[in-house]
């Protein structure tokens, strides 16, 4: 609205002061014609009449001392003054002092009915007076007291006609030929014989308003040059104002001034707009606009500073243009309108412009609508929400006659308070965000049936404020709640369909280290039942002993591996890892070891929390391995270790080490080295300690070369969090 009234404001200013500048340049052509045709007629005249008043003024001195000279001195002034007024007879001569009137005539019959009668009585009068002896004329006869009345009169009345354009250039010619005549109108009459009355009753009135009039015309010949420069800068502001002025003649009902040919302005050859009718503007502008124009010169005509209006209107090939007109009062006669001065300019283009971006707005608002995602502007700095095509409670299913409780921002209620510190960090990060930069969010809103849902925003900067300062950003929020629900169940789809895997190859590798004990049992049994030797039947019966010790750890590693991947851990309590290394050894047995294993143990070493009776069994596993490959006379290295954040426990043997591509094998379950194998192991005690690491939040590493290998437990500090618990029977075997 504002911009609106600036540019009303800046329209009127220019339509006034080219109203201004039109006048001026209106006036000033009349005048420079004025002057051009009288300047050097007016130079000429009053060099006469100076040589013919100044012999009139030494008559009149000589006059004054007539009485007081003596009868020769009276004779000799009477010879010197009437010398001086042949002289001045002369000049009158020169001047015409009463020519023929039939000229005059002539040129004021087409001027005003006032200034026609009064100039026709006095050219009577002056015809009256040629006709009469010139002893006869005197200051009270009649025909002279009317000249001498009248003649100032029609020069007011020429002079105000020539200003407003109703007398030519001629008028003012001959009325200037009339006032020499009349400044030097001087009537001489002879009393007694000697005596000389000189009478001049217009000389001083006359002398005085020509002084007048020559210092106007030396006042407007010193501006003329200022007047044409003025001209031709309002010449060239209308050249290059953007659009068509015009002055419109409403008794005419024409156009009678117009910045640029109406017939280009308005797309026209000037052929075809010479062929319209006389108002040729009205008749090409299109038949219902036409009322703007008439409303407008009627809001003039009763009295309005200005009008404006837009309408359409055709060129000459039958296509519409848009233009915009502003109209104010330029001329006003006896209280009525008589002249319009306006602007047009053509805003075709404009009209164009706003019609394609209304298209493309209403386009992005159907597409926006049809879009299932909420799309908004929301302002960085206020979070005040400028654009959004959906309410987020409707996309959430609340009523909408509910809606007034959570104004004016539902975000502040229907938010997970959980993700509300998550939400207010992504919102000062939007204000640091790059031009090019998308930030995603996912939060929990609750829904009308009280779930949550889950929602992704991604939002990206729309514009910046003059100091580069983030101002408004643009995003898109989708409802992702059943596509995280579908990647929910692919992913335990996919869990599921590994835990068969897993099992199945479980199974497999159950089925083939039970039946290689089972075989050797059912082989000795044969052989016993067969065999006399008693030495024999001894052999065969360890034999049969050992694969049921086999059997019976084999099963009880499958419980125990089973109990891991089914339950949570319990009897949580904080540890320390050194402790844990030496029970560990005790129930590996190593003091039955040939060589007894070196210890290398931190003394800082911070505690862990977690189930002691899963670490140690962990640890006696790892203890059993290394001393399984370790020659029997080298012994293993037990280390542990502390940083700020992790604590590790490192078993090293002295073996052959493990084959590079066995290496990321060797925790998994039933997996055996060839080496391993004969040792008589189960193939589940290292799956057994990577499974219970982890479920502590842990991990597990090999490292090996030909002269050993070092496994590691890597365990973090204790922080205060909390462990997930495991199941009682667990605890019970493993104790």
């Amino acid at each position: 609205m504002m911009n609106r009234t600036l540019t009303l404001s800046t329209r009127r200013a220019t339509l006034v002061f080219v109203v201004l500048i039109a006048v001026l340049v209106v006036s000033s052509e009349l005048m420079f014609n004025w002057i051009r045709s009288t300047e050097t007629r007016s130079a000429e005249m009053l060099g006469h009449l100076n040589e013919v008043v100044t012999p009139l003024n030494d008559i009149a001195f000589m006059a004054d001392r007539l009485n007081d000279a003596g009868e020769g001195g009276a004779a000799s002034l009477l010879v010197v003054m009437q010398r001086e007024a042949d002289q001045a007879g002369e000049a009158l001569a020169l001047i015409d002092i009463l020519p023929e009137t039939s000229a005059f005539r002539a040129v004021f019959e087409d001027t005003d009915l006032q200034a026609r009668q009064r100039a026709e009585d006095i050219l009577a009068a002056i015809d009256r007076l040629n006709a009469v002896p010139i002893s006869e004329v005197n200051a009270d006869h009649p025909d002279v007291a009317l000249v001498q009345t009248e003649t100032p009169r029609l020069v007011a009345d020429l002079i105000a006609y020539a200003r407003e354009g109703r007398a030519t250039s001629a008028h003012i010619l001959r009325l200037q030929q009339l006032i020499n005549v009349l400044r030097v109108f001087v009537v001489v009459t002879a009393i007694g014989g000697y005596t000389i009355l000189i009478h001049y009753p217009l000389l001083d009135r006359v002398q005085a308003q020509a002084e007048s009039l020559t210092t106007q015309v030396d006042q407007i010949s010193r501006s003329e040059a200022a007047l044409r420069e003025q001209k031709s800068l309002f010449e060239s502001v209308l050249r290059t104002t953007p659009g068509f002025v015009f002055v419109f003649d409403v008794i005419k009902n024409e156009i009678t001034y117009a910045s640029q040919p109406e017939w280009s302005f308005f797309g026209f050859d000037e052929q075809t707009w010479k062929d319209a009718d006389s108002f040729r503007t009205f008749d090409f502008i299109v038949e219902e606009d036409r009322w703007k124009v008439i409303n407008s010169l009627e809001q003039l005509t009763e009295g309005a500073e200005s009008a404006s209006f837009e309408a359409r209107s055709y060129d000459a090939e039958g296509n519409q243009r848009w233009f915009q007109a502003e109209v104010v009062p330029f001329h006003v006669e006896g209280g009525t309108l008589a002249q319009i001065l306006g602007t047009v300019t053509d805003v075709t283009e404009l009209k164009m412009a706003y019609a394609e971006r209304e298209q493309q707005a209403r386009l992005l608002e159907q597409v926006t609508f049809a879009a299932p995602e909420i799309i908004y502007l929301l302002d960085t700095r206020t979070l005040r929400k400028i654009y959004r095509n959906i309410d987020i409670r409707e996309l959430l299913g609340y009523p909408k006659d509910e809606w007034s409780a959570y104004d004016p921002d539902p975000f502040d209620h229907l938010i997970h308070p959980a993700d509300i510190p998550r939400q207010q960090a992504h919102l000062a990060r939007l204000r640091t965000l790059g031009d090019n930069a998308v930030l995603e969010l996912e939060f929990r809103m609750r829904a009308a049936d009280g779930t949550w849902r889950t929602m992704r925003s991604a939002d990206r900067v729309f514009s910046r404020n003059a100091l580069g300062e983030v101002e408004t950003h643009v995003g898109v929020l989708h409802d992702i709640t059943d596509w995280r629900e579908a990647e929910r169940r692919a992913f335990e789809l996919r869990l599921e369909r590994e835990r068969m895997r897993i099992n199945a190859e479980f199974i497999a590798n159950s089925s083939h280290e039970l039946r290689t004990p089972l075989t050797v049992v059912s082989s000795a049994a044969y052989i016993m039942s067969r065999a006399e030797d008693p030495a024999v039947r001894q052999s065969r019966l360890m034999e049969i002993e050992q694969q049921i010790v086999h059997l019976s750890k084999l099963v009880d590693d499958l419980q125990t591996l089973a109990s891991l991947d089914a339950g949570p851990m319990h009897a949580l309590t904080e540890i320390d890892l050194n402790s844990v290394i030496h029970d560990a050894l005790i129930v590996a047995g190593a003091a039955e070891f040939q060589a007894p294993p070196l210890l290398d143990l931190a003394s800082d070493m911070p505690s862990i929390v977690g189930d002691r009776h899963l670490l140690i069994q962990a640890c006696r596993h790892v203890i059993q391995n290394a001393s399984l490959f370790s020659p029997a006379d080298q012994p293993i290295e037990i280390r542990t270790e502390a940083t700020s954040t992790q604590v590790t426990i490192s078993v090293t043997d002295h073996g052959s080490g493990i084959p590079l591509e066995d290496i990321p094998h060797v925790f998994d379950r039933f997996y055996k080295a060839d080496k391993a194998r004969s040792g008589g192991g189960t193939g589940l005690g290292l799956a057994m300690v990577k499974k219970i690491v982890e479920i502590h939040g842990g991990t597990v590493d090999v490292q090996s070369s030909p002269q050993g290998s070092t496994f590691m437990l890597m365990f973090a500090v204790h922080t205060g969090q909390s462990v997930e618990r495991a199941t009682p029977e667990l605890a019970d075997r493993l104790s």
